[in-house]
């Protein structure tokens, strides 16, 4: 059993924690995701932090602690894994929105719901490893409200990609420099991001103009906010260096090369 990390997640941070504070950091690999390692070259990893059990994710972000902890050990997991439709559909929301990933290529790429219902993101979104439940009745389950998930993601893509492009550039450049938001940069960003994984990707399309002003317009009226949020985290992170060790290093640095 392995999860996959990142530095600048809060939610990775979280888990990382909690592992620590319960000693439980070794019972599983922590694989921090970074340019060494060749997890890159075998999947894109749409969101962290990403358990994995053999060579499938089976759970991503919101990854919460208490669920994690009570995989390690064996316990009931019932209240973290959906099973009628309405939870199906809440959990498959949350893990959307919580992928800048797909929020991007859904708000830019043209994704719509009946693209994802059959792939991995969306097995690992409702965790279908720990329930037993078929492709096809989380399918059902999901279309049959897709008009109410493709709303909610639909008014969450501009927030979760401001926010997302603020902390790349946080990690990029080691601040947040307000000169870098323009619409040529975003567009550049928007690129970059889209194309993981595959050849160059050009975004193309209606409404994509409108679409980066309408985040551009986000990011010039919450500027201050998402920029304090991130140096607060940055500055909390960098303060745990057990945390920030793990998160940038894996607790079993020796095996980080495996998937």
């Amino acid at each position: 059993m392995k999860v996959l990390v990142h530095a600048y997640c809060r939610s990775s941070y979280q888990l990382v924690k909690h592992l620590l504070d319960r000693g439980l950091q070794d019972e599983l690999e922590i694989v921090p995701l970074n340019p060494e390692n060749p997890v890159f070259l075998r999947r894109v990893v749409p969101s962290v932090p990403a358990l994995v059990i053999g060579r499938s994710i089976v759970a991503i972000d919101p990854l919460e602690p208490e669920f994690v902890e009570s995989v390690l050990l064996g316990r009931d997991l019932r209240t973290y894994v959906p099973v009628d439709e309405g939870e199906i559909v809440e959990r498959f929301v949350k893990s959307a929105k919580f992928s800048s990933y797909v929020m991007l290529h859904t708000l830019l790429g043209g994704l719509n719901l009946e693209d994802v219902v059959d792939t991995e993101f969306a097995r690992a979104a409702v965790r279908t490893y720990f329930t037993g439940l078929s492709d096809a009745y989380v399918r059902n389950a999901l279309l049959a409200r897709s008009s109410e998930v493709g709303e909610e993601l639909s008014k969450s893509s501009v927030k979760s990609t401001a926010h997302s492009f603020l902390r790349d550039m946080w990690v990029a450049f080691g601040g947040i420099r307000r000169e870098f938001i323009s619409y040529k940069v975003l567009k550049l960003w928007f690129t970059a991001k889209i194309s993981q994984g595959v050849a160059y990707t050009p975004i193309q399309g209606l409404g994509v103009d409108e679409k980066i002003g309408s985040i551009l317009k986000y990011l010039e009226e919450n500027y201050d906010a998402i920029s304090k949020s991130i140096e607060a985290y940055v500055s909390i992170l960098t303060s745990d260096r057990e945390v920030y060790r793990i998160l940038t290093q894996g607790n079993k640095p020796a095996l980080t090369h495996t998937t």
